[in-house]
């Protein structure tokens, strides 16, 4: 089954440099963007359209998006940013992600046009209360642009590989997991059936009972069994007390030896 993935989120995975600044202050509300963009591009050629659909596959990954401007004459694609933030600050901190999203526009137009051996790329930055237009402009070849398509993808596939590979083994241990005690103790069981149907059935319960009962290994136990059956891709332990925490990373442990991880909050 395919995996479908957005140009915008495929570029700023792959291809965001630089530190953890990303905010802001000066930048323009969505409206704006979409008025300006507009303004922008009134009174083109025939031959430039405005938000065209684009899709490619690359092995399961399907990749779609919307190029913000296509001039099939010039050859001329464009990517459009608007902000009242400084251009040049903005795009040396976060052009690597803007002209990742154009070259990998360039790249879709390209694979399913074997005519387009050159392209025109243009980046712009539009400010909303003014005239003001900051470009950042290149000619390329259709190769390098599919070639870029193809290893943006290649990494990204990277990655969701090693991601399923750990979840994989992470579901094989948990489907080999015991009951980590001799045995249950009374009600232990009938508690860890009904919470194991209750989260693959999507339901809703509550348990009371008094302390040492077993609650929360009856409680861990059947929800790491419903994680490695498909039935969740997570669990969230929640707890008011150091006690409780204690208590459930005690039973994560037990049930998942020595490779289980624990995030604390």
């Amino acid at each position: 089954m395919a995996l479908s993935v957005a140009v915008k989120t495929l570029a700023a995975f792959v291809h965001r440099r630089g530190d953890i600044h990303y905010r802001y202050e000066r930048s323009a509300l969505a409206e704006e963007g979409i008025a300006r963009q507009r303004e922008y591009q009134r009174g083109r050629p025939e031959s430039y359209r405005t938000e065209v659909a684009v899709r490619a596959e690359f092995g399961e990954l399907r990749v779609v998006g919307r190029i913000d401007g296509w001039d099939s004459d010039a050859h001329l694609v464009e990517e459009i940013k608007t902000t009242r933030a400084d251009p040049g600050a903005l795009h040396q901190r976060i052009g690597s992600v803007n002209s990742a999203q154009l070259k990998l526009y360039a790249g879709m137009l390209a694979l399913a046009d074997d005519g387009l051996t050159w392209l025109h790329l243009r980046l712009a930055y539009l400010h909303p209360d003014t005239e003001a237009v900051t470009t950042f402009e290149e000619r390329t070849t259709g190769t390098d642009m599919i070639a870029f398509f193809q290893d943006t993808c290649a990494c990204y596939q990277a990655w969701l590989d090693q991601i399923n590979a750990r979840l994989t083994r992470r579901d094989d241990a948990l489907r080999a997991a015991q009951f980590p005690h001799h045995e249950f103790r009374p009600h232990q069981r009938q508690m860890a059936k009904a919470i194991y149907r209750g989260l693959r059935d999507g339901a809703h319960g509550m348990v009371e009972a008094p302390t040492g009962t077993g609650k929360t290994i009856a409680t861990v136990f059947p929800a790491l069994k419903a994680v490695s059956e498909g039935h969740l891709d997570r669990v969230l332990f929640l707890t008011s007390r150091t006690t409780g925490q204690r208590a459930a990373e005690a039973a994560f442990a037990a049930v998942c030896g020595s490779k289980h991880v624990v995030v604390t909050i």
